[in-house]
């Protein structure tokens, strides 16, 4: 369970009792996702949250443990209780032009793939609500947000004990939907993030929700009939793709993304700089 209330015009607080107790504290995660952005390009600074406050508190009954029956691994999952208060940014749904779309999109993959070489970081949950911009001078830059779930691969002490699979099921990737996924590995959050530009360019419209909107489904469908559609998605014809009038011009960088998609979806690996055999949580 997670809520967010503005604080002022500029900031919003959140709070999460959702945290295991075993993992990172976010508000650690963020200040070393900083460190890594200002050791990195001064741009880099641009698409990092800032985080001006977090604590952490013992959570308190009902909320301390998660019931086994709600977990994989069916044993009992101790939680803590997170505060964060960070600067508040614009949803990326706000935003009416593909250009505009297409630099945030950008700017995020390009932080993330700077986060994940640098840091060992996959963010765990990447979603429409995870994805935000913010104005600076004028311009757009977008930002990579909530790493409550966020996952370190090949940095044993940093693991993550959570017994829960991340992600939000309509984002999630194929091979984390089947019956017996396997580890989490840093395409698929990418795929995660081609979802998000699925749901967003086909279901919004001058910055707000079409009604009757495409793959309305996908937020309510169990993960055997969900995998199913996803599949079909990315191995579909390129004219099966619905894009709204907003987001017509992003066809053709679609098809090609698509296509990239497809041929990674059923490897059991990722390639990683200097590891052939790819990064795997451990």
């Amino acid at each position: 369970m997670s809520v967010v209330a503005n604080l002022s015009e500029d900031c919003e607080d959140k709070f999460s009792c959702s945290d295991p107790a075993t993992r990172r504290p976010e508000g650690e995660t963020s200040e070393q996702n900083t460190e890594v952005a200002e050791e990195s390009t001064e741009s880099m600074l641009k698409h990092v949250p800032n985080v001006p406050l977090y604590q952490c508190f013992p959570a308190t009954p009902p909320l301390e443990t998660r019931p086994a029956e709600h977990l994989d691994q069916g044993v009992d999952e101790k939680r803590a209780l997170q505060v964060l208060v960070t600067e508040e940014f614009y949803p990326i749904t706000q935003l009416k032009d593909a250009d505009s779309f297409i630099t945030a999109i950008r700017q995020v993959f390009e932080y993330y793939r700077r986060l994940y070489e640098e840091a060992h970081l996959m963010h765990g949950d990447v979603t429409l609500n995870s994805i935000m911009y913010r104005k600076q001078n004028g311009q757009i830059n977008g930002v990579l947000r909530d790493y409550d779930l966020s996952l370190f691969c090949n940095i044993s002490k940093d693991r993550s004990n959570s017994l829960q699979r991340t992600g939000t099921k309509s984002y999630v990737a194929i091979d984390l939907l089947k019956e017996n996924p396997i580890s989490h590995f840093y395409r698929h959050d990418l795929e995660s993030l081609f979802y998000g530009v699925v749901i967003l360019t086909s279901r919004y419209h001058d910055g707000r929700e079409i009604d009757n909107a495409p793959y309305a489904d996908w937020f309510t469908l169990g993960s055997k009939y969900l995998k199913s559609q996803k599949i079909s998605l990315i191995s579909g014809p390129q004219e099966e793709v619905m894009l709204t009038p907003s987001f017509e011009k992003l066809v053709r960088p679609y098809d090609d993304v698509s296509g990239r998609v497809s041929s990674k979806t059923h490897t059991s690996r990722c390639a990683t700089p200097g590891n052939s055999n790819g990064c795997r949580v451990i």
